[in-house]
């Protein structure tokens, strides 16, 4: 398989992923009785039927007005290192005992979450679903659904997540905020029933729904805005790299790479090689010849001459 085609294919991976996600909202539980019945992994109905989730909700104010930044956890939602966790664990320790901080902090960081393919209803009945849906599940939801589906199954009581033989569970919350409490319990009897084909037919691809939600670009501008709010700057990874410019082989742009190659060798030896050897050539100095003494002439006084002239000045 040609590079270009292995590119061709991942961008069509790529693109499919942020398209799966496109105008997909997840379905929350409600105040009250609700009933959910969860479908199996079309696919395989032996495999995993769920997707971990989490995302990082920062409130913060842009021109003025209020606006909420939303960002996937890796955490949460692969089991990675998340930069935006590791600066809410640094923020907490910072604003220990500031519970105003404390509380905003708290906003920001991420529950765990699971997301399935189901029908959420008022009733048992699964026809008044329009269509299917992604539930999301708060994480002790989703261990009391796990827990009943395992005790009917290895009791050979039934089996909920069967698209013919299987059931709804009835889900219950009662309070809000912090005091929100849940109950799960199967509907064995009311819930029982085969899931229409054409719920079947639309389930969503699970792993791409997160994989289109994690944005390189949501995930710096989240971190901007925590570092902003909290005092705690967030190191965002990055995955664009510089092609090397040393001596190697790699081509700048507009050169071939053995052009560049033997270029940046040729300067390397060259400056190597350079030496200090001071000015090429030196200035003459032109010496001033010495004044020659004018040599006696023959003209000159006489003795007596100079004698009477002594004379005469003395007597001044």
């Amino acid at each position: 398989m040609s590079t270009l085609l292995e590119l061709i294919k991942g961008k069509r991976k790529e693109l499919a992923s942020k398209r799966a996600s496109r105008g997909i909202d997840t379905a929350k539980l409600q105040s009250g009785v609700q009933y959910l019945r969860i479908f199996p992994n079309v696919e395989n109905p032996n495999s995993i039927f769920y997707q971990p989730f989490g995302m990082h909700f920062v409130k913060t104010k842009e021109a003025g007005k209020d606006k909420t930044v939303a960002s996937v956890c890796k955490t949460a939602t692969y089991g990675e290192p998340c930069e935006l966790c590791e600066a809410v664990m640094e923020a907490k320790a910072i604003h220990k005992g500031n519970s105003s901080m404390e509380d905003l902090i708290s906003e920001i960081r991420s529950s765990q979450r699971y997301i399935v393919n189901g029908a959420l209803t008022t009733t048992p009945n699964i026809n008044l679903a329009e269509k299917t849906q992604l539930v999301e599940l708060p994480q002790t939801v989703f261990e009391d659904v796990l827990k009943s589906i395992e005790e009917d199954m290895s009791d050979e009581i039934g089996e909920p997540l069967d698209i013919e033989k299987g059931y709804c569970f009835k889900i219950e919350r009662t309070g809000a905020g912090r005091d929100t409490k849940y109950t799960v319990s199967p509907s064995r009897k009311e819930g029982k029933t085969t899931v229409p084909a054409k719920f079947i037919s639309s389930v969503h691809n699970l792993e791409n729904f997160a994989n289109g939600l994690n944005d390189a670009n949501k995930l710096a501008i989240a971190g901007k805005a925590i570092g902003a709010l909290t005092g705690v700057s967030v190191a965002i990874s990055s995955t664009m790299a510089l092609p090397a410019t040393g001596a190697t082989d790699t081509a700048l742009p507009g050169f071939s790479s053995s052009a560049t190659s033997n270029v940046t060798k040729e300067a390397a030896q060259e400056a190597v090689a350079a030496e200090f050897k001071g000015a090429s050539s030196v200035s003459t100095v032109t010496e001033t010849p010495a004044a020659q003494v004018a040599p006696a002439s023959s003209e000159a006084l006489g003795g007596d001459e100079l004698a009477d002239m002594m004379a005469q000045l003395e007597g001044l």
